[in-house]
C-alpha cells in the first residue's frame, strides 16, 4: 500500500516517474507498454504477510487496462478462487487448504507469474502441546529428517497429523488461548525446558494471548527462558508471566535472537534473577543479533549485567520500553551493551534502576555503547548507583541524538544528565573518545546533574507543546503541559 499511493515516492522534482493511486510507479515514456502496465498492477496482501506466508484472502488489481488473473499448479487439496468484487479495479483471491499455487497476470502478449505459499499453522490450545514443542526440539530427541509427530490438546499423538521438522524450520505456530504452565512446571513439579534450546527456526504467533506460570529455578544451569535460541525465526504478539532463576543468561521470552530473527509485540512479566557473580539477564532476551520491536518489560530483574529489554545488542531495538525495577552492577533500562553499528531508537525507560554496589554503573537506556547509536529515546525513571547517566555511556564514536532525560539521578561517583564526556569534555565522568551528542535535553528542575554536551531546560520549556527536536522530526508528539 505504501508503494502504490499517488505520493511522490522518489521526490517531487523527479519527472521520470508516473504515479497513480493503487498502482506501482511507472517510468515516463515507457508507461504504456503491456509489460509496464502489467508490472504496475499490485497484489494487495494483508498486514505484514508475504508471498511466502499468506494466511488470509487478498485482492489483486485489474487496472489500468483490465488485466486478467489466473491461478495454476495448486497443491493437491488447495482450492483457489478469483472473483470480481464490489470495489472498482479489484478482484478477490480466496482459498481453502494449505500449500502453494501460481498466480499469473496477463495483458496482451505479456504475462507475469508469482508463486504464493499458504503454510500449515499448528494451533496450540494447551500446555501439553506447548510442552510437546519443547520436547521435540530438545537434545532428548534424536534427529529425524521426516519431522516429529504433533499432539492433540491432551498430549496424545496425532498419527496422521502434520510433522514438525527439525528446529521447526519455517513452521508456523499460533496460540489460540491463554495457557497456564502450572501443570507442566513449578515448585514440586519441575523446571520448564526452553523451546528450541539449540535453535528455534519457526514462527510463533502468540495471537495476543498470555503464557503464565513459567517456572525455572536452577542455580547450576544457564540459558533459561521460555524459548532458547531463536535463529532466523520469529516470536510475536505474546505475553509471558512467571519466574526464572538460574546461574546466568536468563530472560523472559528467549535467550538468543540470532541472524534475521525477530521479536515483535512481546511483553515480559517474568521475574528474573541470576545466581552467578558475573551473570547476564534481559527482560525480553539476553543477546540480540536480530530485530526487537514493540516489546516491553514490567517485571523485577536482578543480575550483574542486566537490561530491561535485552542485555547485549548487536542488531536493532525499536519502539521498546522498560517499566520494571532493575537491580544490578551494570544496568541499561533498555540494553546495557550496544555494539558496533547496533541501534536503539524510539525507546524509553520509566522503571526504577538501582545499582547494588559502589562500583555500579546505571544508565537510563544503555551502558557500554561501542560505535553505536541511540536515537529518539528518553528516560523518566529514577536512577541510583555508583556512576549514573540519564541516557547512557558511550565509547569510540557512539551517537546520542534527539534524547531527553526527566528522571532524578543519584550517583556516588560520576553523574551526567545524558551521557559521559565527549572527547572535548562535557558531562561527568571519564572521556571515552569522540561521542557525538546532538539535540539532547534534560529537565534541570528534576535532574540536578549537569551535562555540557546537552541542554538543560525548565519544566515549563519542556512541556510547552512546542517541538524541542525540530519540526521535521515526526517521532515525537507534543502536548502542552506534558513532556
Amino acid at each position: 500500500s505504501q508503494m502504490t499511493t499517488s505520493n511522490q515516492l522518489f521526490g517531487n522534482d523527479n519527472a521520470n516517474w508516473i504515479y497513480e493511486n493503487g498502482l506501482y510507479p511507472r517510468l515516463t515514456g515507457m508507461d504504456d507498454s503491456d509489460l509496464a502496465v502489467l508490472h504496475a498492477a499490485p497484489i494487495f496482501l494483508n498486514g505484514d504477510e508475504t508471498v511466502a506466508s499468506v494466511f488470509s484472502d487478498f485482492n489483486v488489481s485489474v487496472l489500468p487496462e483490465n488485466i486478467g488473473w489466473l491461478s495454476s499448479n495448486a497443491t493437491e487439496g488447495l482450492t483457489v478462487t478469483i472473483a470480481q468484487i464490489a470495489a472498482d479495479g479489484l478482484k478477490g483471491v480466496s482459498f481453502e487448504g494449505t500449500g502453494s499455487f501460481n498466480l499469473t497476470a496477463a495483458l496482451g502478449s505479456a504475462s507475469r507469474t508469482v508463486n504464493l505459499r499458504i503454510p500449515y499453522v499448528f494451533e496450540i490450545t494447551s500446555a501439553a502441546q506447548l510442552a510437546r514443542l519443547s520436547y521435540i526440539l530438545s537434545d532428548d530427541v534424536e534427529w529425524n529428517n521426516d519431522g516429529y509427530q504433533w499432539v492433540d490438546a491432551n498430549g496424545d499423538l496425532l498419527e496422521d497429523g502434520h510433522l514438525v521438522p527439525p528446529y521447526a524450520f519455517d513452521t508456523y505456530f499460533k496460540l489460540m488461548n491463554d495457557i497456564s504452565l502450572a501443570a507442566i512446571c513449578g515448585e514440586g513439579v519441575g523446571n520448564w525446558q526452553p523451546i528450541g534450546y539449540d535453535g528455534f527456526m519457526g514462527h510463533f504467533n502468540g495471537n495476543g494471548h498470555t503464557i503464565s506460570d513459567l517456572y525455572i529455578n536452577d542455580e547450576e544451569s544457564a540459558n533459561q527462558a521460555l524459548f532458547g535460541g531463536v535463529d532466523d525465526g520469529s516470536i510475536s504478539n505474546l505475553t509471558v508471566e512467571g519466574s526464572v532463576k538460574a546461574e546466568s543468561y536468563v530472560a523472559g521470552i528467549c535467550v538468543y535472537l540470532n541472524n534475521n530473527g525477530t521479536l515483535t509485540n512481546c511483553h515480559n512479566a517474568v521475574a528474573l534473577s541470576a545466581y552467578s557473580e558475573y551473570s547476564y539477564a534481559g527482560g525480553v532476551c539476553v543477546e540480540n543479533y536480530g530485530t526487537i520491536s514493540n516489546c516491553s518489560n514490567s517485571a523485577h530483574l536482578e543480575a550483574f549485567n542486566v537490561g530491561g529489554v535485552c542485555q547485549e545488542n548487536r542488531g536493532r531495538i525499536d519502539h521498546c520500553y522498560n517499566a520494571g525495577t532493575i537491580e544490578g552492577s551494570y544496568i541499561g533500562g533498555i540494553c546495557p551493551q550496544n555494539y558496533n553499528g547496533a541501534t536503539i531508537s524510539n525507546c524509553y525507560n520509566v522503571g526504577t534502576l538501582i545499582g547494588n554496589n559502589e562500583d555500579s554503573e546505571v544508565n537510563g537506556i544503555t551502558h557500554n555503547s561501542w560505535s553505536a547509536s541511540i536515537t529518539d529515546c528518553f528516560n523518566a525513571g529514577t536512577l541510583s548507583g555508583g556512576s549514573v547517566y540519564g541516557i547512557g555511556y558511550g565509547y569510540d564514536g557512539s551517537y546520542f541524538t534527539n534524547c531527553y532525560n526527566t528522571g532524578a539521578l543519584f550517583g556516588d561517583e560520576y553523574v551526567a544528565a545524558i551521557c559521559n564526556s565527549a572527547e572535548d569534555g562535557g558531562g561527568s565522568g571519564p572521556s571515552k573518545g569522540n561521542n557525538n551528542v546532538t539535540n539532547c535535553f534534560y529537565d534541570k528542575q528534576i535532574c540536578t546533574a549537569t551535562d555540557a554536551d546537552a541542554t538543560g531546560l525548565l519544566t515549563s520549556e519542556m512541556t510547552s507543546g512546542n517541538s524541542i527536536f525540530g519540526a521535521g522530526n515526526s517521532n515525537w508528539v507534543y502536548t502542552e503541559n506534558f513532556y
